[in-house]
Parts: structure tokens; sequence; C-alpha cells
């Protein structure tokens, strides 16, 4: 069902742009409302942005990687968007499909996020209670948690730079599965305070293999704290902002761009 929606989300959002990018070069009325804007050389840019966007989306169901690219692309094409529309005092039902497409786009970032989020948390929060490790490291993987985005996004992008990784798409991604790991292991160890591990020996003395009893045993009991820290994994990516403007926007050489509604 969660894969038939994301499937739904990105073909219609790929498609959607790529109707846009079309009017922009060839629809009358696009050309006036550029003119309204105040943008009108900027026009054909957009459009062409747009195109590519659309086409990236649609090839990215087979390649997630260029789908997560172009999500975060058309995210910050359609923030300028409601930039520009606030700027002419536009009023809300004219700023809607900007709004619209750019919290589209934003789910499916989220949605990436959250998966990986989820499988990282899970093995961590199963590695403590099972392995029962010490308080230090128990503290310093809870530290995300407490400590403020602006610090952990200078941090990151200190650590990348120090490392000389370009950032783009994979900083973005390690940046928001940093910042989420944290959150949903605290959730899913919740359910193992009240796990009987005798279960589990139970199940090694019958015979069967670890990943047999991991998946008949252990899954479907953590299951509902692994949905719960899905969704708040989910939750706090979508509403994350300052971590992803950190270690996208230090890449973009805004030098080559003369983006007109910031003068």
């Amino acid at each position: 069902m969660i894969q038939h929606l994301k499937l739904f989300l990105v073909i219609f959002s790929g498609l959607s742009f790529l109707i846009f990018g079309y009017l922009c070069f060839f629809s009358n009325y696009f050309k006036n409302e550029f003119i309204r804007y105040g943008i009108p050389n900027y026009r054909k840019t957009t459009g062409f942005f747009q195109s590519l966007g659309g086409v990236s989306l649609i090839i990215g169901v087979f390649i997630e990687q260029l789908a997560v690219i172009a999500s975060v692309g058309l995210t910050i094409l359609m923030i300028l968007g409601v930039i520009v529309r606030l700027r002419i005092k536009d009023g809300l039902l004219r700023t809607m499909p900007a709004i619209f497409y750019a919290f589209l786009n934003t789910l499916i970032v989220a949605s990436i996020s959250t998966i990986l989020s989820a499988i990282i948390g899970t093995l961590l929060a199963m590695g403590m209670e099972l392995k029962k490790t010490n308080n230090f490291i128990e503290g310093i993987a809870f530290v995300p948690m407490i400590i403020p985005d602006i610090v952990m996004a200078i941090s990151l992008l200190s650590f990348f730079t120090l490392i000389q990784m370009t950032l783009g798409l994979h900083s973005i991604i390690l940046s928001h599965v940093v910042f989420n790991i944290a959150f949903v292991c605290a959730v899913v160890r919740t359910r193992f305070k009240y796990f009987d591990h005798r279960v589990i020996e139970a199940s090694y003395d019958l015979g069967a293999k670890k990943i047999t009893t991991f998946y008949k045993i252990t899954l479907p009991i953590i299951f509902p704290g692994v949905i719960a820290g899905s969704l708040l994994a989910f939750t706090l990516s979508v509403d994350e902002f300052i971590i992803a403007f950190f270690e996208f926007i230090p890449s973009i050489n805004f030098s080559r761009f003369d983006i007109c509604f910031f003068k």
C-alpha cells in the first residue's frame, strides 16, 4: 500500500512538472504571469528546470537516487516560487499550487529518509537491548535528540568539509538519518522493555536460525514500535529545514545566478 502511494505521488508530481514546464515555453498565460512576476527573462529557465525535474522524477521510479535529487531541486524551485508570489502580494489561492508541489516533493524526500532511519534505528535498538551496552554508548547514540538543530547542522557541515565530501543528495539524506536514528531507536526500545528474551532462547533450542527467529518472533513483537518510530521520523524529516538547508545550499554556486527578487 505504501509503495503504491509513493509510486503514485512520484508519477503524479513528475507529470505535473512536465506539464508546467511545457506551459512555461508555449502558453501565453504563463508569459503574462512571468511579466506580472517581474521576471520575464526567467520563464524559459524555469520551464527547463521544471521539465528536467519532471522527467527525473519519472525515471526516479527505477533509480531512487535520481528521484531524491529531483525532489530536492523542485522543492527549492517551488519555495522560490512562493517567495516571488509573496513579493508581489499574490493571494493565497494563487500561491497554493507552488505550496502544494513544494510539500509534495518534501514528502518524497522524507519518505526515503524515513525508510533508512527506521532500518538503522531498529537495528541500533536491538543491539543495545540484546547486547546490553553501557551508559556511555547509549548517551552518544541519543546526542542528536538533545542538541539544537542549528548546532547539529553546523557540526555536520564542518564534518563533511573536514573529510572533503561534496554536498548534495547524499549529505541531505545522511544528515536526516543521523538526526532521526536516535528518535526511532528510543521508540523501538520501549517495546523491548516488555520483551521476554526467553522466547528467543526457546526458538534457538527448537532449532530455528537467527534470521528465522528475527522474522518470526522478534520483528512481530517490536513491529508496533517500528511503525511508531517511523511515523515520528517522517514527521521530523518533513518539519526539518535547517539541517537540509545547511547540507545542500552551500553546494550551490549562487554567483552564477541573478536572482532578481532578492535585490
